[in-house]
């Protein structure tokens, strides 16, 4: 199975999960606003795609010309992200890893409010260690231009986690849900970001459970 991006043939494999195919053929959270954020970056910039499922859209900011790095802690989904990176050769380095307020935590992956999100717990449920966004730019020798956050809950906790990193940052896309990150949009105020009220209007869910949740584009 394959689908044609920017131009080129990209090959999802013989036999790509249920999930996969509908996130790839935009039958399942499309997120038009999210591409048009991906296309308007620069190539040649450093984008962190924190909870990247199956890898739509860290996939794209590679065949853009930026130098990806994407995170996924959930096994089946790595699984679909990184068989599309193998099978057509793409220079985006994946890491099945689970993102919070303080590395080194043991945990699983439980249900948030619509997917999985990592949930810190002892030995012998823990099948994860969580890492931070300041413990891994740290250690890796890497602070991204771009970031992308959505982990179905945990936004807030991760934010917490990348006081160092995220006033270095140019712009990032974060999934906000009021429900559970009620603070999120004032925490990013107070590392100098802004956004654009019309824009998160623009891709607000306005009725049902997700009501008032928004991809928000918070810039400098």
């Amino acid at each position: 199975m394959h689908i044609d991006l920017y131009g080129q043939r990209i090959d999802l494999g013989e036999n790509p999960s249920y999930l996969a195919v509908q996130r790839w053929f935009g039958h399942l959270s499309p997120e038009p606003e999210t591409v048009a954020w991906i296309e308007s970056l620069p190539a040649g910039s450093h984008f962190w795609d924190i909870g990247a499922s199956v890898g739509t859209h860290a996939v794209r900011a590679c065949l853009r010309g930026m130098y990806v790095t994407a995170f996924e802690p959930h096994e089946p989904s790595f699984r679909d992200l990184t068989t599309v990176v193998e099978l057509n050769k793409l220079v985006l380095r994946c890491y099945n890893v689970a993102f919070y307020a303080i590395p080194g935590l043991p945990g699983a992956l439980g249900r948030g409010r619509s997917k999985y999100t990592f949930i810190p717990g002892a030995a012998p449920s823990a099948t994860l260690v969580s890492t931070s966004l300041d413990y891994w730019a740290e250690h890796n020798s890497e602070v991204p231009d771009f970031l992308k956050l959505d982990v179905d809950g945990n936004e807030e906790k991760i934010i917490l986690g990348g006081q160092k990193v995220l006033p270095l940052i140019k712009s990032a896309l974060i999934e906000v849900d009021p429900v559970v990150s009620p603070n999120l949009v004032g925490m990013m105020r107070e590392l100098g970001f802004r956004y654009d009220p019309a824009q998160v209007k623009a891709c607000m869910i306005t009725e049902g459970k997700y009501k008032g949740t928004a991809n928000y584009i918070f810039y400098k």
